[in-house]
């Protein structure tokens, strides 16, 4: 099963208020790269994931229990 991190991507960043280029700028992506994330048409990287979780100030286990609950069975 292919992990969908989309929802959850978009989902924490709209608890935030943020918009996808001020997400990207602060991980050092384009809005481009940022949007292909959120419409699961790209994946980022482990560090990229820890780069967003800090972010937006969450803890990556939180942002994991997030991803976990969001995938559809």
């Amino acid at each position: 099963m292919r992990i969908k991190i989309g929802k959850t991507l978009r989902g924490i960043r709209k608890l935030t208020g943020k918009k996808q280029h001020e997400i990207a700028a602060l991980i050092f992506v384009s809005r481009a790269t940022y949007s292909a994330w959120e419409n699961d048409k790209g994946c980022p990287s482990l560090i990229q994931i820890y780069a967003f979780t800090n972010a937006v100030n969450i803890p990556i286990q939180s942002f994991i229990l997030k991803l976990e609950e969001d995938q559809e069975i």
